[in-house]
């Protein structure tokens, strides 16, 4: 049984992906000469191109509507002669234009608000599982708190490549922080009451709270997702930088900050140290991660040094005596975003700029 794919991409996109599958046209299809596994590590690399894997076949999918003009693909994958096969399976590939998802049985719309509903009940979820932990005792109020900041903006991040290449999928995948903003205004202004959500939250137990902190962290995670999306490394190392930099750095700080630092009493040494080491750790995993899921390549060396002028700066902002003034939710993602548009030129999707090959 062979491979197959059936996906979609635009213009040179489609183009670039075609030929770094090695694929050919041979009647009707685009047909692939590289091996089976082969296969499969580019179509990882490339499903930010929009192919996507969808099933395997014994015979080629027939493509209907075949747009060679939208797709551009290049005169030299229009002649080529038949596909070598591997094995007794040939890898057949179809392209056709449009877009296209994950699973080709359930429309690319469909299977969004699908994975949003299951993201939002997931989320929900795990907030009423650090609920249950706090009214145990088996967490304080503080450290649950802590823990519910780190945790839920990187695990929203992470399911983002669940979502299909449908153009709209971020607008529908920035649903869960939207619906969850509401939640907060709805209870931060007294409309209804929720004491477990209260305590889980805030610093102090006071529904004024959610108004603040909680409010601006979902608005990053709104404004991150609509602006950088998957393809670009800015919007996730400020979800980094905000969860894992800025999370790490106040339980760190908490129990180890004995020695503050000299021009801000708040903040200490240990908090600044753990905000800076945690904030690249995290913000390199993350970036990984979607490497690994063929968003971006990275080189190690060359990225971590880039991220560890961003992680400096944000810490340095993080630890200046404005955060009685300006939220470090909102002071921290901020710089992470203005530091990452210059070390990552390339990587700013809200502003036209071309998807980033951190290589």
């Amino acid at each position: 049984m062979g491979f197959a794919y059936l996906g979609a991409a635009r213009g040179g996109q489609a183009a670039c992906a075609a030929q770094s599958l090695g694929l050919i046209k041979q009647n009707g299809l685009l047909r692939s000469g590289c091996t089976l596994p082969a296969l499969r590590r580019s179509a990882r690399v490339h499903h930010r191109n929009r192919i996507s894997v969808l099933r395997a076949s014994s015979e080629p999918q027939l493509v209907q509507n075949f747009d060679s003009q939208r797709l551009r693909f290049q005169s030299s994958l229009t002649s080529a002669p038949g596909a070598a096969s591997f094995g007794g399976q040939s890898a057949h590939v179809a392209v056709e234009g449009g877009e296209s998802g994950l699973w080709p049985t359930v429309a690319p719309i469909q299977h969004d608000v699908g994975v949003t509903l299951l993201v939002l009940v997931g989320a929900w979820a795990w907030v009423r599982v650090f609920d249950f932990l706090t009214k145990q005792k088996y967490l304080g109020q503080k450290l649950s708190r802590k823990l519910v900041h780190i945790s839920s903006g990187l695990l929203f991040a992470s399911c983002w490549p669940l979502y299909s290449a449908f153009p709209w999928a971020q607008y529908i995948a920035a649903l869960v922080p939207v619906s969850n903003g509401i939640r907060l205004l709805v209870y931060g202004l007294g409309v209804l009451k929720d004491e477990g959500l209260v305590k889980s939250v805030s610093r102090e137990g006071d529904p004024r709270e959610l108004l603040r902190g909680p409010l601006y962290y979902v608005v990053v995670l709104v404004f991150s997702t609509i602006l950088f999306w998957r393809e670009s490394p800015v919007g996730v190392m400020a979800l980094a930088m905000m969860c894992g930099g800025d999370g790490v750095a106040d339980i760190v700080g908490r129990r180890f900050g004995s020695s503050k630092l000299p021009y801000n009493p708040s903040k200490s040494w240990a908090g600044s140290v753990a905000m800076f080491l945690f904030g690249l750790l995290v913000s390199y995993a993350c970036l990984w991660y979607f490497s690994f899921m063929g968003f971006y390549h990275l080189d190690t060396g060359d990225t971590l040094i880039r991220l560890a002028v961003v992680s400096l700066a944000a810490t340095v902002v993080e630890s200046l005596p404005i955060s009685t003034k300006l939220d470090d939710n909102v002071t921290v993602p901020l710089t992470t975003v203005v530091m990452g548009m210059l070390l990552f030129p390339s990587g700013g999707n809200a502003f036209g700029l071309p998807q980033v090959n951190l290589i």
